[in-house]
């Protein structure tokens, strides 16, 4: 329901670039698939698709690849225990694993406000990316 709710005010707001170019239906679906897409996608550890849009997910092909990543998850998840503390951990769990929205990070973790939630979660991709580099796994 919510997500047609987003289609419903996202085709709402775009309405007045319609140009009738297309049929309404095909327009509305185009809309409707985009939100649909953007619902599925998982916001990454280090990286926030949001934040950077020109750094998109290699795609998986290789078993042996996919092997490695979970491996190298494994290790960030030990990073994460180490490296971060209680809120930010919690912070970057809700986005990457939950797919909680900036604006419900900060209610959840009772923040200010959305913008205490962002700078939650820029400081703790700092800090496992600088604990990266020290481990040499990032350059």
């Amino acid at each position: 329901m919510e997500l047609a709710q987003d289609v419903m005010l996202n085709a709402y707001r775009a309405l007045p670039e319609f140009e009738g170019r297309s049929q309404f239906g095909s327009w509305l679906f185009v809309i409707a698939r985009n939100v649909c897409l953007k619902a599925v996608r998982k916001p990454g550890w280090l990286i926030d698709p949001e934040a950077e849009p020109d750094r998109l997910p290699h795609p998986q092909d290789d078993p042996a690849r996919e092997f490695e990543e979970l491996r190298d998850e494994d290790r960030l998840r030990a990073l994460l225990e180490r490296t971060l503390d209680d809120q930010e951990r919690r912070a970057l769990w809700l986005r990457c694993e939950e797919r909680f929205s900036v604006e419900d990070i900060g209610r959840a973790l009772k923040l200010d406000n959305a913008t205490g939630a962002r700078a939650l979660l820029q400081r703790a991709r700092r800090k496992l990316r600088a604990a990266l580099d020290r481990a040499g796994e990032v350059s």
